[in-house]
């Protein structure tokens, strides 16, 4: 049958009007589930379910509205989502400075729940209601951060290698602390815990999940919360420079002779090799310097009586260890003034008369200390020496 042709636009309009009957809408099915909370750490509807359909890829934005007119941000999506139904779950809280990680809990009231999809140069807004009652406003308080040095070397060489993080917080809560670098990338010093509302203190050394943290600016970040979804950040500025990993390895032990009468001399001969990346210093007593063992390095006393060589973290040494020695590693050698550089290799050696009248025989061995530290190697260089009266 011929269609006339006055009827072919009508039933054109028709049918353009059936499709977009048929077309699903770009926003559909809002809703806020439950109606009311209580952001307050309870665990008892501390939050909300923001529902929402859309029928097309779309932006989407929502955000709270109090009475006055005040919006407080909530979703603003950089880029369209796929069509699809999507639930987004609101802790009560909002961020009042978008360049910060703080939040605050609402206050308790009455808001509107706005919610806008764009797609295409469209736009459709649907709104719904939300209370908020009991709310915990009362946030967590960071105060008087430092870090002192504002700049240090973590490379075990004694100096600068640690920096101390002091802050005040307000109240009781849960902390952590993080230094970001210039990327954006965050090194945990010190993991989450529950803190009480006084001054604190720790001290980092630069590692970060078993790495040291390279040379750059960080941004030092104490970051602290409670129950009910309050956020509070404080920072500061933080410079690592020289950072390294120390790392120092004997490549030869000599231990000469294998049998000696009492008062007879041990000639002790190491070499090392800084195979770190950081560079290493040494302190005294200097290679050569006589021992005996029924002494150690604390004996070397300067004119006021004081101990010229203790222990002084980060400083490193070459010790010496037996059977029957009193205390760990009693004879210990520098290499001298000089900086051990990362490659260079270096030759230890000293002499150690034998006083042991209890055995005939005894085993001697070596390993490198970094005072302060303790000792990072396994002991090599074993001699059983055989002792003769």
């Amino acid at each position: 049958m011929r269609i006339p042709s006055v009827l072919v636009p009508a039933l054109l309009l028709a049918t353009l009007a059936l499709a977009s009957c048929g077309a699903p809408p770009l926003l559909s099915d809002v809703s806020v589930a439950p109606s009311v909370i209580s952001p307050n750490g309870d665990q008892v509807d501390d939050v909300a379910s923001f529902a929402y359909r859309l029928g097309v890829p779309a932006k989407v934005t929502i955000y709270l509205e109090d009475a006055q007119g005040k919006q407080y941000g909530f979703r603003q999506d950089p880029v369209e989502r796929p069509a699809g139904k999507y639930a987004a779950t609101f802790y009560g809280s909002f961020a009042p400075d978008a360049s910060r990680d703080d939040r605050r809990v609402l206050a308790s009231g009455a808001y509107t729940v706005v919610t806008i999809a764009e797609a295409g140069g469209q736009q459709m807004k649907q709104t719904s209601t939300i209370e908020v009652r009991d709310a915990a406003t009362s946030a967590p308080e960071v105060a008087a951060l430092s870090a002192e040095p504002a700049s240090f070397s973590p490379n075990g060489d004694a100096e600068a290698d640690e920096t101390t993080i002091q802050w005040r917080l307000g109240k009781a809560a849960r902390a952590e602390i993080t230094a970001i670098d210039k990327a954006g990338q965050r090194w945990l010093v010190e993991p989450e815990k529950e803190l009480s509302a006084a001054m604190h203190a720790v001290r980092w050394n630069g590692q970060a999940g078993g790495r040291i943290a390279p040379d750059g600016e960080y941004t030092l970040q104490v970051r602290a919360w409670d129950q009910a979804g309050n956020v509070t950040t404080a920072t500061v500025p933080l410079r690592v420079e020289g950072a390294g990993t120390p790392k120092l390895d004997i490549t030869d032990v000599l231990i000469t002779p294998a049998a000696v009468p009492v008062g007879g001399e041990l000639t002790v001969t190491v070499k090392l090799r800084n195979n770190g990346d950081a560079v290493l210093k040494s302190l005294g007593p200097a290679p050569g310097t006589p021992y005996d063992t029924q002494n150690n390095f604390l004996q070397f006393r300067g004119a006021d009586g004081q101990a010229l060589f203790y222990e002084q973290a980060g400083f490193w040494r070459v010790g010496v260890q037996w059977e029957q020695a009193a205390s760990p590693y009693p004879i210990r050698w520098g290499w001298g003034d000089k900086p051990l550089r990362p490659g260079e290799e270096v030759t230890v050696t000293g002499t150690i008369k034998v006083l042991q009248t209890q055995v005939t025989r005894t085993t001697f061995w070596v390993n490198v200390i970094q005072e302060g530290v303790g000792f990072p190697n396994v002991p090599v260089g074993h001699k059983r020496v055989t002792i003769s009266y």
